[in-house]
This record gives structure tokens, sequence and C-alpha cells, in this order.
């Protein structure tokens, strides 16, 4: 009895440990909000990936991979990441890869590239869902890549308050 007390004590201090390191006490910071920190900071294709993991997707369970070369980059869908029989017929995974996808190519067009999509590349492989070539242009950029940053789950506590009547935007 005493050993397994043991356990779960410990236990408990791991997972208190792991919740406060990871900032899930102090909503709004810490290494679970660093890419909405420094999605900007890589002007290559990497920044368009750092981009579109701030994607919107269901449930947050972000199934997607991507693969990233010097003048292009593929996505696809990470089908180890499904929320099961929430989405059975993978509608709400196919609309947050599009999200995902969309952040891509407007990071990519305010990085300097033209982006070109096309979509489900690979006939063989369904989870190759695009392959975005990345040629040289001219920085474009735009208040949807602008306000990429600003969308992010609420990982802090519910409330009790009401929704305003206002319907104005914030």
């Amino acid at each position: 009895m005493l050993g397994a007390v043991t356990v779960v004590v410990a236990g408990a201090g791991v997972a208190s440990y792991r919740v406060y390191d990871n900032g899930v006490l102090d909503a709004g910071s810490g290494e679970p909000y660093d890419p909405w920190l420094h999605w900007r900071d890589d002007p290559g294709p990497a920044g368009t990936v750092a981009a579109a993991i701030l994607a919107a997707n269901p449930h947050n369970s972000q199934s997607w991979t991507f693969a990233v070369a010097p003048s292009r980059v593929d996505v696809y869908a990470d089908p180890t990441r499904l929320t099961g029989t929430l989405d059975p017929l993978l509608r709400e995974q196919h609309i947050g890869l599009g999200c995902a996808l969309e952040n891509l190519v407007l990071a990519a067009a305010a990085r300097g590239y033209d982006p070109t999509v096309a979509l489900m590349p690979t006939t063989s492989d369904p989870t190759h869902v695009a392959t975005i070539e990345l040629a040289a242009g001219e920085p474009q950029s735009s208040s949807l890549y602008d306000a990429i940053g600003d969308r992010h789950s609420n990982r802090g506590p519910y409330t009790d308050s009401g929704v305003s009547d206002d319907s104005s935007p914030p």
C-alpha cells in the first residue's frame, strides 16, 4: 500500500512540474505559446511553416506534417492525429488542413515568394494534401497575413461571464 501511495504522490509531483514548466497555470505564456512569438522570425520556407502551424484546426489536433525544401513545401495529413468518431468523414481535418495551407501561402507571399499550389499532387498517396512551389517574387503582405499571430486557442480558465450583446468587432 505504501508503495502505491508513493507512486501516486511521485506521479502527481512530476505532473505538477510539467504543468508548471509548460506555463499551463500562466495562460498566455510559456513554451506552448512560443510559436506565436516567433512565427515571423524565419524569412525562408521554414518561416512559412511557422505561420501554417498557427492555423485554426479541429480540437487543436494539428493533424499535419510538412516537408520543407529550399523552393517548396509539401503538406501531408497526419493520420496519427485524427479525432476519431468526432470526425468520421475527415471533414474537420480537411478544413484544418485548408487553414494551414492558407496561412502557409499568405506567409510565402509576405516573405517574397510567388507560391503555386498543387492540391492532392500524388494520387497514390491520399495523405499528400498539397505541394507549394516557392518561386522568387515581390513581398506582399496583407491584413490576413498580419492577423495570423492574433488567432490562438484560449487555454485560460473558463469564465462564468456571458457573451456581450455588442455586435461590433473588438
